[in-house]
């Protein structure tokens, strides 16, 4: 596992789910494969409510889903990040040459 910890937003979590978007749902994957990935409980909340409300999967679509990302993420790696020493915001969907 990969040194380097990063928090996942919910967008990623979303990117990584995409169906109409695979060039984005790769990048999100590997950006969540590259680092020591962290997700809070307020990032699972904000991904159900946009699955529910904006791709309108149903609940039980959601419930596999949040499912597969306990498997993904540790129970330990679900937690309420502090920050206490320095943050750096990545957005790995902006290439590095724009």
């Amino acid at each position: 596992m990969p040194d380097s910890k990063a928090f996942i937003d919910s967008n990623i979590l979303l990117y990584a789910y995409s169906i109409t978007e695979p060039d984005k749902r790769q990048t999100a994957r590997d950006t969540i494969d590259k680092y020591n990935s962290i997700l809070s409980m307020q990032v699972i909340n904000e991904f159900s409510n946009n699955c529910l409300k904006k791709l309108k999967k149903t609940h039980n679509e959601v419930i596999a889903a949040i499912q597969e990302i306990a498997l993904n993420f540790p129970i330990t790696h679900i937690t309420i990040p502090i920050v206490v020493k320095a943050l750096t915001i990545v957005n790995p969907f902006i290439k590095k040459d724009e």
